[in-house]
């Protein structure tokens, strides 16, 4: 039977609100099962994470280096019958030796419609902000 439910924007905000407690729960499980089995990080460094697997032990890694939070601003969302494009801007704090360090990013997430009809992250890439960058423009 299958599950088929709408990607908008109320499922896009789901998403968001699943990262922010995998963050707050420093839950790397929970954070690796928003993506489809064969899914991806591909963060700034340009680095490839390939498989829940990979996403899982990148993730732990970002927890261990003091991934704290994340915001998102300005989210847009494009949804076609099988795929859903997700972009916007992300402020991340970390915390590192009794500081709050904060980044900025912006990032693109590609949903993908599974066989039974739920939604996973595909591909979820982010570029980072550099701090005297001007306050970017999203056409």
């Amino acid at each position: 039977m299958s599950t088929a439910v709408a990607f908008d924007h109320a499922r896009m905000v789901e998403v968001q609100q699943a990262i922010v407690r995998a963050i707050e729960e420093r839950d790397a499980d929970a954070f690796a099962e928003l993506y489809a089995p064969d899914g991806a990080l591909l963060p700034p460094d340009g680095s490839v994470h390939a498989g829940r697997d990979a996403v899982r032990a990148a993730f732990a890694g970002m927890l261990a280096e003091g991934f704290a939070k994340q915001t998102v601003v300005d989210p847009r969302l494009v949804v076609d019958d099988g795929l859903a494009v997700e972009e916007g801007r992300a402020v991340a704090e970390f915390h590192k030796d009794g500081e709050v360090v904060v980044g900025r990013c912006n990032y693109l997430i590609v949903h993908r419609r599974q066989r039974d009809g739920s939604w996973l992250m595909e591909r979820d890439m982010w570029t980072a902000i550099p701090d005297d960058a001007p306050e970017p423009r999203v056409p």
